[in-house]
């Protein structure tokens, strides 16, 4: 993978793949980094140049402020200017998914496709057996953050799930870039709000990754790789991208 870097050198992405192939940029899940992705690389490395970046806050790329889901999606631009891509198909996991979406209502001439895998419209579209962790370790690290820089930097990273996402429903009427919506049969995220993004969004099709929870990249890779693969093929396919 070659290496660059966005916003003053803070935030890092990667690319590999066709050089001359359509672009994919896979955003990465709260609390991890691009590597969460290393089970896609060889299955579509072949036919698309793949991009990955780190999101502000992780991995390799700086806590640049405002530590937020916009931001993010802010910067996720900037490395498509700067690898000279002018639309890519967005594939984001978890909060990811949340930037992708950013993306798909802000900044919709940049986005060829989306691929939302356990993204979630508010906090409460997580299941409380999983969020209730949350809402106590954000306490917690408010606690100590006064004292500890890695207690501040948890309790950012944790409020971005207390905190975000918010969209509307309108936001999501509003997306035109041709959508597929994955989550796993048993995910952390309620089936009945997974269900309610796909039905928001125009055309979007609804897939579900059978035996599998959240980590459908991870844990169900040859699933979720078939499930994304048929879905770019046919965007290719129908909308010459």
């Amino acid at each position: 993978m070659t290496r660059g870097t966005v916003a003053g050198g803070l935030v890092h992405y990667w690319q590999t793949g066709k050089k001359d192939g359509p672009a994919l940029l896979f955003l990465h899940g709260n609390g991890a980094d691009h590597t969460e992705f290393s089970r896609q690389v060889d299955a579509f490395s072949a036919d698309y140049r793949l991009l990955f970046m780190d999101s502000r806050g992780h991995g390799a790329s700086a806590d640049v402020q405002p530590l937020t889901l916009a931001a993010m999606a802010q910067d996720a631009v900037q490395v498509l200017d700067a690898a000279g891509v002018k639309r890519a198909a967005v594939i984001g996991f978890s909060d990811g998914g949340n930037i992708a979406l950013h993306m798909g209502i802000r900044f919709p001439g940049r986005v060829a496709a989306l691929v939302l895998a356990g993204a979630n419209l508010h906090p409460s579209g997580v299941k409380r057996s999983t969020q209730w962790p949350i809402d106590i370790g954000y306490g917690l690290t408010a606690l100590f953050a006064p004292f500890s820089q890695k207690a501040r930097h948890n309790h950012q990273i944790l409020g971005l799930m207390i905190k975000e996402p918010r969209f509307t429903d309108l936001q999501l009427r509003g997306i035109t870039a041709p959508t597929l919506v994955l989550a796993g049969d048993r995910d952390l995220i309620k089936e009945k709000h997974t269900r309610k993004i796909a039905g928001l969004i125009p055309g979007a099709a609804l897939r579900f990754v059978t035996d599998c929870g959240h980590f459908v990249f991870a844990k169900q890779p040859g699933q979720t790789n078939a499930l994304i693969a048929e879905f770019l093929e046919e965007q290719r396919r129908v909308n010459a991208w």
